[in-house]
C-alpha cells in the first residue's frame, strides 16, 4: 500500500453555443482546475534487471485548490450570467451553493505503472478516473468528470 499527496492540474476547453432570445453565443474557452490529491494505491513490484518494475491502482479523492476559465482574445465571452463580455477571464467557484461551478471535493481511481531504478530513481505514468460529476449545476455540460494522465521522475530515499 503506498499513500501519497500529489498536486493535480487538469486542463479542458468547451466549444458550446449558448442562445438568449435570438442570439446565439460561443461558449469558447478552457478551464483549468487545480486540485491536491490523495491517492491511496495497491503497488505490486516485479524485480528486473537494474531495479524493480511496478504497476499498481486505488483510489483517490482530490480537494480542488484553484480554477480559471480564459477565453481567448479572437474569441468575446458572451453576456449570460456565467460569463462578461468585459471580463473574459473567470474564477472557478467550488462549494455546493447556488452560484458555484464545481463540488468541493472530486473522488475516482487510478492506475500506474513504472521503474525503480536500483539507485533510487523512479520514473512512472499515472491515469486519473474521476468517478463522481464535479460541476454543481449542468453549467458547462450535463455531467463533468475529470481524467488526467501524467508522468513523473522521483528519487527514494
Amino acid at each position: 500500500m503506498q499513500p501519497a499527496v500529489i498536486y493535480n492540474s487538469i486542463a479542458g476547453k468547451t466549444t458550446d453555443e449558448i442562445i438568449v432570445g435570438d442570439i446565439v453565443y460561443d461558449k469558447y474557452g478552457t478551464w483549468r482546475l487545480n486540485y491536491i490529491q490523495v491517492p491511496v494505491n495497491f503497488i505490486y513490484h516485479f524485480k528486473v534487471q537494474g531495479g524493480k518494475l511496478f504497476i499498481g491502482a486505488g483510489p483517490y479523492i482530490s480537494k480542488p485548490l484553484s480554477g480559471r476559465f480564459t477565453t481567448p482574445p479572437d474569441h468575446p465571452s458572451p453576456a449570460s450570467s456565467q460569463f462578461s463580455a468585459t471580463d473574459p477571464d473567470i474564477d472557478a467557484k467550488f462549494g455546493s451553493e447556488p452560484g458555484k461551478n464545481f463540488k468541493a471535493f472530486d473522488s475516482g481511481i487510478n492506475a500506474l505503472a513504472g521503474f525503480e531504478f536500483s539507485n533510487g530513481i523512479i520514473i512512472n505514468a499515472v491515469y486519473n478516473a474521476g468517478l463522481s460529476n464535479i460541476q454543481t449545476d449542468k453549467y458547462l455540460y450535463d455531467s463533468t468528470k475529470t481524467r488526467s494522465l501524467g508522468i513523473s521522475l522521483g528519487y527514494k530515499f
